[in-house]
């Protein structure tokens, strides 16, 4: 029997088998996609069987108790923060700071980072050296790294768009404790919101969100245990919600530590879910600079930045991170990873 008739004999065994449940065989014989694997790196969408149980279980448990919803639910997570936040790098129209993980963006039920960085100016005037601060993006509540601000709202307004148009380029860092089904390649599809905040990949090409990444094995020492790992680089083309969080879930490698999306040992023995976002690369850009009355126009210089993670024990040694990003590579404005295609970045600075 050939591998793509094992895996349709597979499925069939796993439908509901009394004439009850004919309505329900039918809906998952609808919604079903079954293909076989191909060779080359594009995956354009990834049926497992764990995602398999996942929609049977909708189908039979509508109702979950409250214990369960607040485990799975980013505000139910019960992880905080080890350290504050800290500005790493700052021009005359950009700032960027360290948001650590566990530490949501707007205030909730304690402070969010923009809160914090504000208070932190009022102690300190030197904290960082502009007036204000103007938020252009913002990462998960579980995830650290690299947040960029405006100095000004022309400024805010050039890095939006430039967001939006895809003109800066980011990376992020994972840890898996699972082997993904490819060990690099370019995931793109459709993310549509499922249940309980949660979104799940399509194969639909409505809207795609796509990820470029490549991944290694490597071993990481914790409490006199040596434990085998994947180290994730991440390259979003786009900016969708969880993306790189589902897109590692796809993979059959859900981030560690991930409340939301993650299958293997329990949430609550790992210290925070293991998403960095790493570096940032901002092209020049063109202001329109209203702040100042005189409607002139002035371009940005360029701007990056390398930050590896500051907080988790299962990152592994400083080394492994360097092994993609050496020292000063932030001061390197031609291109980046210029010998892998799928993380290659070009020149900043043309």
């Amino acid at each position: 029997m050939s591998v793509s008739g094992a895996r349709l004999s597979h499925f069939r065994r796993r439908l509901p088998n009394s004439s009850s449940s004919l309505s329900r065989r039918i809906r998952i014989l609808q919604r079903r996609r079954i293909f076989t694997n191909t060779t080359n790196n594009e995956l354009a969408f990834f049926v497992d069987e764990e995602e398999e149980e996942e929609e049977d279980l909708e189908e039979e448990e509508e109702d979950e108790d409250e214990e369960e919803e607040s485990w799975i639910g980013e505000k139910g997570a019960s992880k905080s923060t080890t350290i504050e936040p800290f500005v790493l790098g700052e021009t005359k129209d950009i700032l960027a700071v360290y948001k650590p993980a566990n530490l949501g963006f707007h205030s909730e039920f304690s402070d969010g980072l923009v809160k914090k960085l504000r208070k932190m100016k009022e102690k300190d005037e030197r904290f960082y050296e502009c007036e204000n601060i103007y938020p252009v993006h913002r990462l998960d509540k579980p995830t650290s790294g690299i947040v960029l601000f405006a100095t000004k709202k022309s400024v805010a307004n050039s890095l939006s768009r430039a967001f939006e148009n895809k003109r800066i380029v980011k990376y992020y860092v994972g840890v898996s404790e699972r082997k993904p089904r490819k060990k690099m390649g370019t995931v793109t599809g459709d993310l549509k919101k499922a249940r309980r905040g949660m979104y799940k990949l399509m194969r639909t090409m409505e809207n795609p969100s796509k990820t470029t990444f490549v991944s290694r094995g490597f071993t990481a020492e914790v409490g006199k245990k040596e434990n085998n790992l994947r180290f994730f680089l991440f390259k979003p083309e786009t900016g969708k919600t969880h993306q790189l969080r589902v897109v590692a879930k796809s993979l059959g490698s859900a981030l560690l530590g991930d409340e939301m999306y993650g299958t293997g040992r329990k949430s609550n023995s790992i210290d925070r879910m293991y998403l960095h976002a790493c570096a940032v690369r901002v092209p020049k850009l063109e202001v329109v600079d209203e702040d100042e009355g005189g409607g002139g126009k002035y371009e940005t210089e360029p701007f990056q930045i390398v930050c590896a993670p500051k907080e988790g024990e299962y990152w592994g040694p400083v080394d492994a991170f360097r092994e993609w990003f050496e020292e000063g590579m932030d001061q390197e404005c031609g291109p980046w990873f210029d010998d892998i295609s799928l993380l290659r970045s070009t020149n900043v600075v043309a």
